[in-house]
């Protein structure tokens, strides 16, 4: 037995590290290490004089964790001292102290706190100067922080097997959680079946083990987990089902075709102990034209496992907008062996009218008046690889009178990139971007921020590239008016960085509480107290905190031997491993690892950087005020500051209003663009088995018990250099 023979072992692992002091010194560093202007202590003796404060507060707070609130004091645009206590108020109007402090000279600080352990919902956010009864009232929502995440050692299971699982509680700060957590296991008819309590250990890990009877109700079962306020579930599968007994793996030149090239691939087919099915191949593809339709089919004879094919072209199909207007076309493949026991598959491929995709990513959703704007032109072939090409950009303003003005740019891209530049007329109320490239074309609207006295702030990364935990970030701020530039990094859901500048480059150092995503907040107090801001995200590249090294002690063993398993997590570690048949996941996948547990954080902290849908109307210019809550913020200022907010236009009869159509067609494209593809009905039947004639073979132990779970074990804690096996 080879190295390759060890491939159908399967081993999940998540390690989560205690330690993580040790691992990555700077994750659990208090927010108020990292703000360049913390809040000074707070003096209940100093007065209020009627300075103009600017309060900037999260619209969510997650309890179990940290938040902040940023204050800019002045009085006729120079900075003064305030200090400021703030309360979270329930319905019953029962008050919870949240934080206090002073922004000293500098006229501006960050109040960090712990959000208190309150119940879900919405409060009533108070601020208020001392020494006086005057108070700024805002809105917020506590929100449990705690993400629960489940995972089992199979995704199917047969009537008799036992059911092992674990459940891992971590904050937003990637911290584990320790506390209580109720498991609770229904069937396929809804009946609860199995209810546990359960203690996390201090890793934020705790398992259980739930045996299926010999007669159960088949089909999708559900795994649900509390703990507090925060919940999650699983599905899982009941079946009789027969594991299959060999893999099918389909190859073709490429994941795309123009219309016009006939499908080719080759299909590769062998049992999971590693020798070669002979057989034959039924290929059927299917190509989108708003429906699935069957327009081809192949058969051939698989010679040493391997068979190829080829498939007449597509000809027209349908596009869909989620595919950047390409098509799609499935293949279905089903392998039939010499036992008469057959094998399925499906590859899906996109159907392109040109070998080249191009991608129009402005910098910002919203043009500026009078600011300069750039796009990103981004040129690739349809499986993801740059090219270099000549692409045409013209962008039309539109002003507050419709009148349009067209500026145009022809760029070249290297690397599959480059940037084009233009500078906002002065009036502009929203733009029309159209970039073409042969046959190749994008397009796309955007809005404009709005001003009543023609003041803006623009944000522009100064450098490419997406910045690692320790790199330093810069931005270059443009702004109609000279003044402090007062900005936030906001990321997990909290403010996590903010200072000011009279400077118009932003440098800052990216720490792990910016990862994985964030925004950077500016706003600037314009002399005629008007506020504007603007938003620019970033993604920041982070390493997981444990480096864990897993290998096998020996290359090769016999049936029934002995194999161990090492593991090196770098320091004091708790490991979750299993040992799983890799047939069983050639049924389905559904392993738990830090991808997912990063996916669950952006979803609960972060809104998308940028959505492309088709919209079909033009957009309504925003105000700083929109800008501002778009970033997760919330604005409590005083009354002489003005915040502008979005211009809203009436609508009119017919479902229309000045600029074109609105309505719920995106709703359709976004269900084409989720059509399911057309699977493989056929059920696998049992194959009998088939002796070769020929003389007597050596005798040889032979295995009689085949469990689908070799180990699993959910808590295994390394020594204090990280080591196990």
């Amino acid at each position: 037995m080879n190295s390759n023979k060890l491939t159908p072992i399967i081993i999940s692992i998540l390690a989560i590290s205690l330690l993580l002091l040790m691992v990555f010194p700077t994750i659990t560093e208090p927010i108020s290490n990292l703000i360049n202007q913390p809040a000074r202590p707070y003096d209940p003796t100093a007065t209020y004089t009627g300075s103009d404060l600017l309060i900037l507060a999260p619209r969510v707070m997650f309890t179990g964790g940290e938040s902040a609130i940023t204050i800019a004091a002045t009085d006729k645009g120079a900075p003064v001292e305030q200090s400021i206590s703030f309360m979270l108020v329930d319905a019953a109007g029962v008050a919870t102290r949240l934080t206090s402090g002073s922004t000293g000279p500098t006229g501006h600080a960050v109040a960090t706190f712990d959000v208190p352990e309150l119940e879900q919902g919405t409060y009533t956010l108070v601020a208020q100067p001392a020494g006086s009864n005057a108070t700024f009232n805002g809105s917020a929502r506590i929100a449990n922080s705690s993400a629960l995440f489940l995972e089992t050692d199979k995704p199917i299971y047969k009537p008799g097997q036992t059911i092992h699982g674990r459940i891992l509680s971590l904050n937003n700060n990637l911290i584990p959680v320790s506390g209580q957590c109720t498991i609770e296991i229904s069937d396929a008819k809804g009946i609860k079946i199995f209810k546990e309590t359960l203690d996390t250990n201090e890793y934020g890990v705790a398992s259980f083990d739930m045996p299926l009877a010999s007669e159960v109700n088949l089909g999708t079962w559900k795994v649900k987990a509390e703990m507090g306020q925060a919940q999650t579930q699983l599905d899982l599968r009941v079946e009789k089902y027969v594991l299959p007994k060999f893999q099918v793996d389909v190859t073709t030149p490429r994941d795309w075709f123009l219309v016009d090239d006939p499908i080719t691939g080759t299909v590769d087919a062998n049992y999971f102990f590693g020798k070669q099915v002979e057989g034959r191949v039924s290929v059927v593809a299917s190509r989108y034209v708003g429906v699935w339709e069957e327009y081809a089919t192949y058969e051939v004879e698989l010679k040493d496992g391997s068979a190829e094919f080829e498939l007449p072209e597509a000809g027209w199909v349908a596009g869909t907008y989620g595919a950047g207007g390409m098509g799609s076309l499935t293949l279905n493949i089903s392998v039939t062996d010499t036992g008469n026991h057959t094998e399925t598959t499906t590859k899906l491929l996109k159907i392109t009218e040109s070998p080249v995709v191009l991608q129009i990513i402005p910098e910002s959703r919203l043009v500026k008046p009078g600011m300069p704007f750039n796009i990103l032109v981004v040129t690739e072939t349809p499986d993801g690889e740059p090219l270099e090409q000549e692409v045409e950009i013209e962008i039309e303003f539109v002003d507050t009178n419709y009148n349009y003005q067209t500026q145009s740019s022809t760029v070249t891209t290297s690397n599959g990139v480059a940037l084009a530049e233009f500078q906002a007329p002065e009036d502009v109320r929203n733009a029309y971007i159209h970039a073409s490239s042969g046959d190749a074309s994008q397009s796309m609207n955007l809005g404009a921020v709005y001003s009543p006295s023609g003041s803006f702030l623009h944000l522009v990364q100064d450098g490419g590239g997406i910045p690692e935990v320790g790199d330093t970030i810069s931005f270059i701020v443009y702004s109609t008016n000279p003044g402090t530039v007062y900005y936030d990094v906001m990321a997990g859901g909290r403010t996590v960085f903010s200072a000011t500048s009279s400077e118009r480059n932003i440098s800052l150092t990216v720490t792990p509480q910016m990862s994985p995503k964030a925004k950077v907040v500016a706003y600037i107090i314009n002399p005629n107290s008007e506020v504007s801001a603007d938003t620019l995200p970033f993604d920041v590249i982070m390493e997981a905190p444990v480096d864990l090294q897993v290998s096998f002690d020996q290359d090769e063993v016999e049936p029934g031997g002995d194999v161990s398993v090492n593991f090196d997590a770098g320091s004091r570690s708790m490991i979750g491993y299993s040992i799983v048949d890799e047939s069983v996941f050639a049924l389905s996948e559904g392993r738990l690892n830090l991808q997912q547990v990063f996916n669950e954080l952006e979803q609960r902290f972060m809104e998308p950087q940028a959505e492309a849908h088709p919209e079909y109307w033009t957009p309504v210019p925003m105000g700083a005020q929109d800008i501002i809550e778009e970033a997760g913020l919330q604005v409590l200022k005083s009354p002489n500051l003005d915040v502008p907010e979005q211009v809203h236009e009436p609508e009119v009869e017919g479902g229309m209003r000045k600029g074109g159509f609105f309505g719920d067609v995106m709703v359709m494209e976004e269900a084409m663009d989720s059509a399911p593809a057309p699977q493989a009905t056929g059920v696998p039947t049992a194959a009998p088995i088939s002796h070769d004639q020929g003389e007597l073979a050596e005798v040889e132990r032979v295995r009689q018990f085949f469990p689908e779970t070799w180990v699993w074990e959910p808590e295994l804690l390394t020594d204090g250099y990280g080591r196990a096996g």
